[in-house]
C-alpha cells in the first residue's frame, strides 16, 4: 500500500487537530459546569436571601410604625400612620408568599411553613392595633402592642433570621464548591494541555522519523556511490512512496 510523505504529514496534522478538539470539548464541558454552579448561586441562594431579607426589613418597619402610631398626634396623625401601616402590611403579606415560593429545600420549606401562621397572626394584630387607635382606644392598643404584637414580632424575627442564616450557609457552601470546581477545572485543563502537547509531539516525531530516516539512508548511499562504491545497495527501492520513486 502506497503511503506518501504527504499522507504521513496529513495523518500527523489530523492527529493534532483531534487532540485539540478533545481538549476543546473538555473545556466547554467544564465551563458549562461552572455556569450551572454560578446559576445556582445567583438565582437560588441569593434570591432566597433577598426575599427573606426584604420581609424581615418590612416586618421591622411595620414594628416602627406601630410605635409611631401609638404616639401620633390627633386624628390626622393617626390616619397618616395608619396609611403607612396598611402599606407595610400589604408588603409583608406579598413577601410572605415570595419567601414560601423561593423555599427550595426541606429546611427552608419548614421555616416558611412555621413563619406563615406567625406572620398572619402578626398582621391580624396589626390590623386590630390600627382599629383600636382609630377608635381612640389607646390603652387597649398599648396593651396589644406590648403583648401579642411584641411576642409575635420576636418569633417572626427569629424565624426569618434562621432563614437568612441557612441561606448564608448555602451560599458559603456553593462558593466553596465553586472554588473546588474551579481548581479541579484548572488542573484538568493544564493536564490536558500537557497531554495534548506530549501526544502531538509524539505523533510528529514518529512521523518525522518515517521521513528523516529513509532520507538519511538514501543520502548516505548516494555519497558512497559518488565516491565510487558501485556495489553500495540503494535503500528504500521497494518503498511505496516518494522515497521509492527517488531510489
Amino acid at each position: 500500500m502506497r503511503s506518501s510523505i504527504k499522507t504521513v504529514f496529513v495523518i500527523s496534522f489530523a492527529g493534532t487537530v483531534g487532540i485539540t478538539l478533545l481538549l476543546g470539548l473538555f473545556t466547554v464541558s467544564t465551563a458549562n459546569r461552572l455556569q450551572s454552579l454560578n446559576s445556582f448561586i445567583g438565582q437560588e441562594v441569593l434570591s432566597g436571601v433577598g426575599a427573606a431579607g426584604r420581609m424581615l426589613g418590612a416586618v421591622e418597619e411595620l414594628r416602627i410604625f406601630h410605635a409611631e402610631l401609638l404616639h401620633a398626634n390627633g386624628k390626622e396623625g393617626v390616619a397618616a400612620e395608619t396609611r403607612e401601616i396598611i402599606a407595610r402590611e400589604t408588603t409583608v403579606a406579598a413577601l410572605l408568599k415570595d419567601v414560601s415560593n423561593k423555599a427550595d429545600s426541606d429546611v427552608e420549606r419548614q421555616i416558611a411553613a412555621e413563619a406563615a401562621p406567625l406572620a398572619n397572626a402578626y398582621l391580624r394584630d396589626s390590623r386590630t392595633l390600627r382599629t383600636l387607635m382609630l377608635r381612640g382606644n389607646t390603652a387597649e392598643a398599648e396593651r396589644l402592642y406590648m403583648g401579642s404584637l411584641d411576642s409575635g414580632f420576636d418569633r417572626l424575627n427569629a424565624l426569618l433570621t434562621r432563614f437568612l442564616a441557612y441561606n448564608d450557609r448555602q451560599a458559603r457552601k456553593a462558593v466553596n464548591d465553586g472554588s473546588i470546581t474551579n481548581r479541579q477545572a484548572q488542573w484538568f485543563i493544564w493536564s490536558s494541555v500537557l497531554l495534548a502537547l506530549a501526544g502531538t509531539a509524539a505523533i510528529f516525531l514518529m512521523k518525522l522519523q518515517q521521513v528523516i530516516r529513509p532520507l538519511l539512508r538514501i543520502t548516505q548511499s548516494i555519497r558512497r556511490l559518488a565516491e565510487g562504491e558501485m556495489d553500495t545497495p540503494v535503500p528504500e527501492m521497494q518503498a511505496a512512496n516518494e522515497f521509492g520513486d527517488l531510489a
